[in-house]
């Protein structure tokens, strides 16, 4: 269930209704930073802060092949859960700092 927002004429802003559960609260937060930040290039790490990166690039290759079947979406394909929420240690990093003994999962 999504939150509802009601707007206030007056102020000329949205504000959310009271009494919401914290699944609920949470949902419209991330609802909000997603429309409000949708071309800053921070979605995919609220994504993975949220531990929802893998469940939206799913509903999303879902909701893309309804529309089109044949649309080629590669992050619906080529998504690895476990791997793709972090990105590998550089090998140059690797070799100056002897304090790092394995690599991130996956890599």
């Amino acid at each position: 269930m999504q939150a509802r927002l009601v707007t206030k004429a007056d102020a000329g802003r949205a504000e959310l209704v009271g009494g919401l559960s914290k699944e609920q609260f949470l949902a419209a937060i991330q609802n909000e930073r997603a429309w409000e930040l949708c071309f800053e290039g921070m979605r995919r790490a609220d994504l993975v802060r949220w531990n929802l990166l893998a469940t939206k690039i799913a509903e999303t290759n879902t909701k893309v092949k309804a529309i089109r079947s044949n649309y080629n979406y590669p992050a619906g394909t080529n998504f690895v859960a476990g791997k793709h929420e972090l990105y590998p240690f550089p090998q140059n990093e690797t070799d100056v700092n002897k304090a790092i003994t394995r690599q991130n999962p996956k890599y």
